[in-house]
């Protein structure tokens, strides 16, 4: 490190470099491996830039994390939620749903996180609507909020569905990852909670 890295503290571009050459040589388990612990450092890093205001690095490491691991969920789930927060829901709905979903032993805790959160990018979408029609005195467009709220249910019920299925018949691993704590049931059941919750402000609004 030279004496102005010291001062001022290493570009992201280096301090990305270093990381994934330290995990390219930690990992001896094969390509997908190492870009899953590439996907997930950069994610962390986008959440840390994300609380501290700094978006835009945030999204530039979400993305990234996407294209070096395109089935890891979180990065979707983060990405999507910047842009939710930024109003623009057709890009953090389209960015969703692209996101390859894949069944295993391993992710199911995660879908369910999926689902709930593109649930409620399409029902903060659907308020956005009807709000923004209001503000404009203009007759509320049913046929669009009807749709947006449909598909906020039916992502939030699936959200449901995964996390009864994951109480009733849970997998080896899942039942290791619960006795573990690697399974954190606490933020599970707030979100089931929520998802409840909204599916019934939603059916009834």
């Amino acid at each position: 490190m030279n004496f102005l890295s010291k001062i001022f503290g290493i570009d992201r571009e280096s301090e990305k470099r270093n990381k994934f050459k330290e995990i390219e040589q930690k990992t001896i388990s094969g390509l997908d491996t190492v870009n899953l612990g590439k996907a997930i450092w950069l994610t962390t890093r986008g959440n840390s830039s994300r609380l501290k205001g700094k978006f835009d690095e945030s999204i530039e490491d979400f993305t990234e994390a996407i294209k070096i691991k395109n089935d890891y969920l979180t990065a979707y789930i983060s990405l999507g939620a910047i842009y939710t927060k930024r109003q623009m829901h057709k890009k953090a709905i389209d960015i969703m749903e692209s996101a390859i979903i894949e069944f295993d032993s391993f992710n199911r805790q995660y879908i369910q996180e999926f689902y709930y959160a593109l649930g409620i990018i399409y029902a903060d979408k659907a308020y956005s609507v009807m709000q923004e029609d209001l503000e404009k005195i203009k007759i509320i467009n049913n046929d669009v909020v009807f749709q947006l709220k449909q598909k906020a249910i039916l992502n939030l019920e699936k959200s449901l569905e995964i996390y009864n299925d994951f109480i009733q018949n849970p997998t080896e691993t899942e039942k290791v990852g619960k006795e573990k704590g690697w399974i954190d049931e606490k933020k599970i059941i707030e979100m089931v909670e929520d998802a409840k919750q909204c599916i019934i402000k939603l059916k009834q609004s």
